[in-house]
Order: C-alpha cells, then structure tokens, then sequence
C-alpha cells in the first residue's frame, strides 16, 4: 500500500511538474501607477512603485526579491533591486506596491538629470528575476522595455 501511494505520488508530481510550463501564460504589466519617492542616501534611492498587472494563470505568482540592471537611453544608470517579494493573485488584475532600491552607477545622476528634459525616455531592465508559484522557484532572465514620460526622472522637482 506504502509503495504503491509514493509511486502515484511521485507520477504524480511528475506530471504537475512537466505540465505546469505548458499551461503558464505570460502576465502582462498593464499599468505603471504611482511612484513614491522615499529617501536618497548617498548613491542609493529607496522608493515604491505601484504596477497593475493581469495575470491569467490559474495560480498565484510571486516575484521574489531580485536585483537587475538599469539602462536609461542605453546609459547604464545602476541596479534596481526589489526589497521584499509581491505576489499577483490567480486568474485577477493586481494592483501591487512594490519596494524597490536603486543602487546609483557613477554619474548616473548627472545623467538622470540630463535626460529629466527629454518628453520620452526608453528604460531597459536587464537581469534574473526569482519567480515562484507554490514551493517552486526559478531564476527567469528578463529583459523588459518601457518608455515612459522623462518627468518621472525628476524625483518631485519642478
């Protein structure tokens, strides 16, 4: 009776296991929402980000704390790390507030600034992200373009 409950188990997890990447559907970020400027100390910047993302599958994901290159107009501008780990509910639009630390590469201030002028600017997140769903976890290589409104680069100044 034991061997005959771990071999089903195990087929079983088997089975979850090799269809569970074929029934994953990518989330998609709909929204970048509000941006909260919380302190700058010395070359790192703590703020929060709001994102709404739809996320169709029919399980929760969670995005892990992860860190990843910023790239602002192809000028590399330092890293972003996430602070502590967000989950998108099943099947749902989430709106989440994300933690987030940007760690300053050198002159990437100046650059900021520089580029604060400009009407649009492309952002490239370069890196692996930690995801997980239930207890399994796997580094995803992301690499996502977003072109956003270059005020957004002038941290609440006029």
């Amino acid at each position: 009776m034991k061997k005959g409950f771990q071999a089903s188990w195990f087929t079983f997890t088997l089975l979850l296991l090799f269809t569970s990447c074929a029934l994953y559907q990518e989330p998609e970020l709909m929204k970048v929402g509000s941006f909260q400027f919380e302190k700058l100390k010395g070359k790192s910047v703590n703020f929060s980000l709001e994102t709404r993302v739809e996320n169709p599958n029919w399980y929760a994901i969670k995005i892990k704390p992860s860190t990843v290159d910023v790239y602002v107009e192809n000028l590399l501008i330092g890293q972003l790390t996430l602070q502590s780990t967000v989950r998108y509910a099943r099947n749902s639009i989430s709106t989440v507030k994300a933690p987030l630390k940007a760690s300053l590469a050198d002159g990437a201030l100046i650059n900021l600034v520089r580029l604060a002028g400009k009407n649009e600017v492309e952002v490239v997140l370069k890196g692996k992200v930690k995801a997980g769903v239930w207890f399994i976890s796997k580094k995803i290589l992301v690499e996502n373009k977003q072109t956003i409104d270059g005020k957004v680069l002038r941290f609440g100044l006029p």
